[in-house]
């Protein structure tokens, strides 16, 4: 683990996080998981373990923000209890009671999504893409990596018109392509999390593409920042750690902390400044410099 945010104190954060009566931990799906050249990544058996120990040990509010489509994400939906999921990065809720809610798309985007699933059939590319609620992705995961660079090329030139033409939001990842309806993201939903939580809950939110930078942005110094990545880049997060060690050494210092006391439930309220944080304003620079 290493703090590269000067302006944070990991020891004023896990004082607040042992003090309090409850917690909320947000992370994103792709941190749960290391990068694979042979499908899509799945979560690391050992982290699922500590996530399932955390919310079963202490009075938690789990949250997982994934690019997918909540339904498919098996290996959460698994867990027992099962965590709060967001997924399409935002776009779309699965509550751990069963509940799930949409956010409204407009008809013209959902019109250019469907032109985009005509463009891969035609191009041949539809058994490599990934279709989901508002949003079509082309993943490298999917495709020969040697093909993909071409591959990725075209639908970017293809893409790019029908975003323009539909108003679509077309996303370069890391690992691909994704175009998307402009609706809820991951800072409306970093947004609406902070929302719901009482400003004595401490909040931390661990994630590991580029974005996640957004969601940093949006949480601010109301809580702990970390990026899960191996090779470091310029972030906003307060705290690096390098999977799977580093992760599994933070999710256990979680759980300990949480064990102290889980009697009262998360509530709502104001989102005040962290009381574990000194730090003041987000350098927006920084940001711009990790895409």
């Amino acid at each position: 683990m290493q703090i590269i945010n000067s302006s944070f104190s990991f020891d004023r954060f896990l004082e607040w996080l042992g003090a309090a009566r409850a917690r909320v931990l947000i992370i994103d799906y792709g941190a749960l998981a290391l990068p694979s050249d042979h499908g899509p990544c799945q979560p690391i058996p050992a982290v699922l373990r500590l996530l399932e120990q955390i919310r079963v040990q202490t009075n938690i509010r789990l949250i997982v923000i994934s690019d997918r489509h909540c339904r498919t994400v098996d290996s959460l939906r698994r867990l027992d209890p099962v965590p709060e999921i967001w997924g399409v990065g935002g776009l779309e809720r699965l509550l751990p009671d069963g509940s799930y809610e949409l956010s409204s798309m407009d008809e013209r985007a959902l019109r250019g999504l469907a032109e985009a699933d005509d463009w891969a059939e035609a191009a041949g590319l539809l058994p490599w893409v990934e279709q989901k609620p508002g949003g079509i992705a082309l993943l490298e995961t999917t495709i020969l990596p040697a093909e993909f660079n071409s591959t990725r090329s075209r639908a970017w030139t293809a893409w790019s018109e029908i975003a323009i033409e539909y108003g679509l939001s077309l996303l370069n990842l890391e690992h691909g392509l994704e175009l998307r309806v402009p609706s809820r993201t991951r800072v409306e939903a970093v947004e609406a999390i902070i929302s719901e939580t009482h400003r004595s809950v401490p909040i931390a939110y661990l994630g590991d593409g580029v974005l996640s930078e957004f969601a940093f942005d949006a949480l601010g110094a109301r809580g702990m920042r970390v990026l899960v990545r191996r090779t470091f880049r310029a972030t906003l997060a307060d705290v690096w750690i390098s999977p799977p060690v580093g992760l599994v050494g933070l999710l256990k210092i979680w759980l300990s902390a949480g064990q102290q006391d889980h009697t009262t439930p998360v509530c709502a309220g104001s989102a005040d400044e962290a009381p574990g944080s000194k730090r003041g304003g987000v350098d927006q620079s920084e940001s711009q410099g990790g895409n």
